[in-house]
């Protein structure tokens, strides 16, 4: 392995640590501001918002769930 190919290989990733960061935080907040109103709807809803904060930052990058491996099931 050539000196480039394993500082390449070592190079931390620090936009998607920064959009990890970003939907855990959403998570967190939306979920902690509506417990004091519902408990019952506190998860999805975070959830939900964290979900959508994600997909536009994967469409942001250009990519999709499906290129993290989700996919439809074929039945």
């Amino acid at each position: 392995m050539t000196r480039n190919e394993e500082a390449e290989r070592q190079r931390f990733n620090w936009p998607a640590l920064r959009d990890l960061a970003a939907v855990v935080t959403v998570l967190v907040i939306v979920k902690q501001s509506l417990l004091p109103f519902t408990q019952l709807y506190a998860g999805p809803a975070s959830t939900l918002s964290a979900m959508v904060l994600a997909t536009i930052l994967l469409r942001r990058r250009g990519s999709a769930w499906s290129g993290l491996g989700f996919r439809w099931p074929t039945s």
